[in-house]
Parts: structure tokens; C-alpha cells; sequence
């Protein structure tokens, strides 16, 4: 029984830190450097590096957050996000291609706030990504498809005022582009590093 109280008071002590901390909503934009790598894969060729590729690209994410803020300067974010990657990768042959389009997802950051204006975090989350492949030059043929797995990273934020703040993150994706042909069991493994530096709005 009195463990019982001990562990009641407790969360209600978390929960009435959490409640009358200042919470806040943040909706950002970024700038995104996407940065590609296919490892392509085959159970009926035996060409494991002939069509690997690689891509980057310039381009903007859309960011939503909630910031909930925790006992001895800690918080979490969970949130939404959506970043149009459009990072189109080249084979040797200029007329294969395989595209990322976008992504999009669930992530939570979990922070430390170094200081009142100043804060480090990392990133977990789960993204969908959207994707072509267009192969024009052996076998031609055409697919769209879509992959969900994990996304992490880190990253760090500054307020600049009450209600503006930058960031700047880093995270990394691994999913698979099935690329199966009716003569042909193939995929890529491929790697996205998105690097992203943004500016928000928090209230």
C-alpha cells in the first residue's frame, strides 16, 4: 500500500510538472540537402554493382510539433512531418533512373535544454516513402511503389524570440525499392541522409 502511494504521488508530481510547464506548438519550414544511395540487388543476375546509383538533391520540408517540456530541462516532441525529397539517382545509362519523390510520417524528439534559448535533441520516427524507378535501356519497364520503416537522428534548436526559432537536423533512412521485373527478383537498398535547416513559429 505504501508503495502504491509513493508511486501515485509520483506520477502526480510528473503530471502536474508537465501540466503547468509552457507547452508549445511548432510548425516549421525547412530548406532539405538529400543525399542518395542505391545498392542495387538480384537473385537472377549476378551483377551486384552494374546498376547501383546515387543521387542529391536541393529541396524543402514541412514540420509539426508539439512541445511538451519535462522535469530537469528535458522535453519531448512528438510530431509530423513531410519532406519533398525529389532526389532523382542515374545509373551508367542515362536512361535508367530511380526517383524518391517524398516522404512522410510520425517522429518524437526527446531533448535537453542546454540552456533557456538553446536545446540538443535526438529523433526517432516512422516514414512512408513514395518512389519510381523508370528503366529504359535493358528490358524497359516502368514502376511506382512505396516503403515504410524507421527514421532517426539528431538534431539541435534556437529561439531566437519567444514565438521564432531555428533548427537544424540530421537523420537517416534505409528502405527498398522493389524493382521486380517478370524475368528478374530485384531491389535496391538504398540509404537517405536528409540534411535540413529550418526557421518555425512556436505559441
Amino acid at each position: 500500500m505504501k508503495k502504491l502511494l509513493i508511486t501515485t504521488t509520483l506520477i502526480g508530481s510528473l503530471i502536474s510538472s508537465i501540466a503547468s510547464a509552457e507547452n508549445k506548438n511548432q510548425f516549421s519550414i525547412s530548406i532539405i540537402n538529400s543525399k542518395i544511395e542505391n545498392d542495387y540487388k538480384s537473385t537472377t543476375l549476378n551483377q551486384p554493382t552494374a546498376y547501383d546509383s546515387d543521387g542529391s538533391s536541393i529541396s524543402f520540408a514541412l514540420n509539426y510539433g508539439y512541445k511538451i517540456e519535462l522535469p530537469n530541462n528535458l522535453f519531448v516532441t512528438p510530431g509530423v512531418f513531410y519532406d519533398n525529397i525529389n532526389n532523382l539517382a542515374k545509373e551508367s545509362s542515362p536512361a535508367d533512373k530511380e526517383k524518391i519523390n517524398y516522404r512522410y510520417g510520425l517522429k518524437a524528439d526527446l531533448g535537453y535544454n542546454v540552456l533557456d534559448n538553446l536545446a540538443v535533441f535526438g529523433s526517432l520516427g516512422l516514414a512512408t516513402v513514395k518512389y519510381d524507378i523508370d528503366w529504359q535501356s535493358n528490358n524497359p519497364f516502368s514502376k511506382s511503389g512505396d516503403d515504410t520503416s524507421l527514421v532517426y537522428g539528431a538534431g539541435l534548436s534556437y529561439d531566437v524570440t519567444k514565438d521564432i526559432f531555428v533548427t537544424a537536423e540530421y537523420n537517416f533512412q534505409s528502405v527498398e525499392l522493389e524493382a521486380n521485373t517478370s524475368t528478374n527478383n530485384q531491389h535496391y537498398d538504398s540509404d537517405i541522409e536528409v540534411f535540413k535547416l529550418g526557421i518555425g513559429y512556436q505559441f
